[in-house]
């Protein structure tokens, strides 16, 4: 009963899902019912009263958090109320406020955790989250969702599990400098949670994972009001949708975003229709660009839906272009991670692997991680212009962008060690970075930066060079003093 009252929502969508299918009277008051039932969201993610719930720690669980994300807003479809639609927003602000990561997701370990460059996000918390994000996104076509949910399924979702997919980690860290088998105080610790293996902590991720991606596709469009479409995420894709004239539109997707700026779609029509094509326009991106068959359209803006209404035809193209440059986002202890576009930048260590289980079929191992790679650098960036310090370096690359070594778009920047942030003294987690800014003396080194979603091991929440704080002042009183 407690799983059922912390994620309602999915049945809630489900039922509507039928009830615009079949019409059925019965299904709308079962959905109330469910309301009724469940936790009530609406007012945790509105109020951010997630610690105020007597003894239930199901509404802490940091599963059923961005599980439940979509239930106030998959209602208010129903409800009409403001308070459903508005508490996506409220809910996600709150978590990314008080426990949100480089990585774009709040953590959890098991459940929520405050913020910290090493507590986890499992990765059922991932699928769970991007599936809510895109369900909202349909909902409420709020462009900034979709830049939310693009940095998760970019960043969060591939560094969860190793290129082949045959091995995940139960928690994905933002610092992650040793995964080895041992317990490192999480509220729920299985003793195995960042190890590399096909059933890593708690075995739900080893099945829940899957539906990462395909759903991500699933979701990438969505059909509007007046017989459109709108692209909602940009992957390689392929839509066909009936038109108010009864013909099938076709849309073709092909791109490599987020390691290229350009998105290219082909339409194809038996004959020329009216339709209205809504594109996604991330908020990060100051000057995009939409061309139809070469020509630019007007009043294209961030952080919005650009609207192209207009008689297609079959082979008419569109052109998208993301200019992306790089930004950085403050985390705990004032320290930076770097983003590029949708893609979270990261310090690639060198994986030393450790096999510590056989599995049943070649493959399937389980191993540590450890390094032998300096990590504990802090970045000299500039102040009033971070994207001044780092310069984009384009590569080859490989087949899958997200292995090590294959990403086709790197950063350099510059980084000086800092002696005094260590590993904790059970070496199996870094010390939070420390607080920025930090002095350190050692020799300028060019680092190279790699999408976070590419390495297992990695440095993503970065201290900062300059001149640290001064020291607050103290005050004495000389008790001895007589004031009779």
């Amino acid at each position: 009963m407690k799983w059922g009252k912390a994620r309602s929502g999915d049945e809630i969508d489900t039922i509507f899902w039928l009830y615009n299918r079949t019409g059925d009277e019965f299904l709308l008051p079962l959905a109330e019912t469910l309301v009724a039932q469940s936790f009530p969201w609406t007012e945790m993610f509105t109020r951010n009263t997630f610690m105020d719930v007597s003894d239930e720690n199901m509404v802490t669980h940091n599963v059923n958090v961005p599980q439940a994300l979509k239930m106030p807003v998959v209602f208010s479809q129903l409800s009409g109320k403001a308070q459903d639609k508005n508490a996506y927003r409220a809910g996600f602000d709150h978590l990314m406020r008080d426990h949100g990561t480089s990585f774009g997701i709040n953590a959890g370990s098991e459940h929520l955790s405050g913020r910290s460059s090493v507590e986890g996000v499992e990765t059922c918390s991932t699928v769970e989250y991007m599936l809510s994000a895109e369900t909202a996104l349909r909902i409420l076509g709020d462009a900034r969702i979709g830049d939310e949910l693009e940095v998760v399924a970019f960043n969060a979702l591939p560094a969860a599990f190793s290129s082949d997919f045959r091995q995940h980690v139960y928690y994905t860290i933002s610092n992650n400098v040793s995964a080895t088998v041992g317990r490192v105080g999480y509220e729920q610790d299985h003793g195995n949670d960042r190890l590399v293996a096909p059933m890593s902590g708690y075995p739900c991720c080893c099945y829940n994972m899957h539906m990462g991606w395909p759903k991500l596709v699933q979701n990438a469009w969505a059909a509007t009001r007046g017989g459109g479409l709108a692209a909602l995420a940009y992957v390689p894709s392929q839509v066909s949708a009936p038109l108010t004239s009864g013909q099938n539109a076709t849309i073709t997707c092909e791109t490599n975003y987020p390691f290229e700026e350009t998105i290219r779609m082909e339409v194809q029509l038996e004959k020329p229709e009216r339709f209205p094509l809504q594109l996604r326009i991330p908020g990060w991106c100051k000057t995009p660009v939409v061309r139809v068959n070469g020509i630019a359209v007007k009043s294209v803006e961030s952080g919005a839906f650009a609207l192209v209404d207009r008689v297609w035809k079959a082979g008419d193209k569109v052109e998208i272009t993301f200019p992306m440059t790089v930004e950085t986002i403050r985390g705990i202890n004032n320290s930076i991670s770097v983003r590029r576009g949708p893609l979270v930048y990261a310090l690639g260590l060198k994986e030393n692997q450790k096999v510590v289980a056989m599995g049943p079929t070649p493959g399937y191992e389980s191993y540590e991680l450890t390094t032998d790679s300096p990590w504990n650098y802090a970045l000299e960036v500039n102040a009033t212009n971070p994207a001044a310090s780092f310069k984009v370096v384009s590569k080859k690359g490989g087949k899958n962008p997200f292995e090590t070594g294959q990403a086709p778009v790197v950063l350099q920047v510059q980084g000086r060690r800092v002696e005094a942030w260590k590993m904790r003294a059970d070496n199996r987690l870094s010390l939070e970075p420390p607080v920025s800014p930090v002095a350190a003396n050692g020799p300028l080194e060019t680092l190279e930066l790699v999408p976070f979603g590419s390495q297992m091991l990695r440095v993503s929440e970065f201290p900062l060079l300059g001149t640290p704080a001064p020291a607050p002042k103290t005050w004495s009183e000389d008790f001895s003093a007589d004031y009779t």
